[in-house]
């Protein structure tokens, strides 16, 4: 893509109309406000949130689902008469 001049242009998904984003383009003649490794670590850093939230939903999901599992077999005992394997 090619972008005619410095700017901000604004663009939206075109299959998720509720997602869109600005593209910043700068003049080429001026210096960049940081250098690669400013976003080298805010990339790491943004990682590292993603991956901490996915940890937590992914044990909340087993949490509830174990909570699920629980709850049903004491539901199921109550209804179903159980007898000693001993």
């Amino acid at each position: 893509m090619i972008f005619p001049k410095a700017g901000n242009y604004e663009i939206v998904c075109l299959v998720h109309g509720q997602m869109f984003g600005v593209i910043h383009v700068l003049d080429p003649t001026l210096p960049l406000p940081h250098d690669q490794a400013f976003y080298d670590e805010q990339a790491r850093e943004q990682l590292k949130g993603l991956l901490e939230d996915a940890d937590r939903h992914q044990h909340h999901a087993e949490h509830q689902d174990s909570i699920g599992v629980h709850h049903l077999l004491r539901l199921l005992s109550d209804l179903v008469p159980c007898r000693s394997l001993v």
